[in-house]
């Protein structure tokens, strides 16, 4: 937990938290397919690996069936934990492809609206693959914090303290406040304090 103290006996808390639901939950413009162990990260879908002899074949099969405009693989790297990247890892031995990320028609269209799909709109929603990721990595390496802000009061008469809850808020992908949207949560009476401190 990081603990930062702040004006006016004022204490913002930083810590990870519990928070169960995968951002594959939300709404996003891919479709992110694993296999094996790793099939629960992603979205459902009913394909297997058995449907082909191996990686490239099986991308063929999917961007058929899905009528996919975009497919590209999802590379995992499983040491003490797993993380996912869209680029192949350096490992060869504990790294390898764990799945893909597809974009369709249909997507682009729940996203951005519109009736027809055009290649600008294709390349804006690729744009977003390392974004979604990146989220659903720091997801599975639990990088979610929370932050809790107090005021920390002290008695005149006996010099004991008491905190006063403030605020508090969860669900912050990724360990930069800035980047992860928790600093626009709190006070702007604090951001500077809070930026110097991180």
């Amino acid at each position: 937990m990081q603990e930062i103290k702040l004006k006016d006996n004022h204490v913002l808390r930083i810590e990870t938290c519990d928070f169960n639901e995968s951002p594959r939950e939300d709404c996003n413009v891919t479709q992110m397919i694993f296999f094996g162990n790793h099939s629960h990260l992603g979205d459902e879908h009913d394909f297997s690996s058995d449907m082909a002899n191996n990686w490239e074949e099986l991308e063929q099969v999917i961007q058929k069936q899905t009528k996919a405009v975009h497919i590209q693989k999802i590379y995992g790297y499983s040491h003490s934990g797993l993380t996912i990247s869209t680029s192949p890892f350096s490992c060869r031995w504990d790294s390898g492809v764990l799945g893909f990320c597809i974009i369709t028609k249909e997507d682009i269209r729940n996203i951005f609206g519109g009736k027809k799909v055009t290649q600008k709109d294709i390349d804006k929603a690729i744009e977003q693959i390392e974004g979604e990721v990146k989220v659903l990595d720091q997801y599975i390496s639990g990088e979610i914090y929370q932050f809790e802000l107090v005021k920390i009061n002290t008695c005149e008469c006996c010099e004991e303290t008491s905190e006063e809850h403030i605020d508090s808020c969860g669900g912050f992908y990724g360990s930069d406040i800035e980047e992860n949207g928790m600093l626009e949560y709190i006070a702007e009476e604090f951001h500077a304090e809070i930026l110097e401190a991180v």
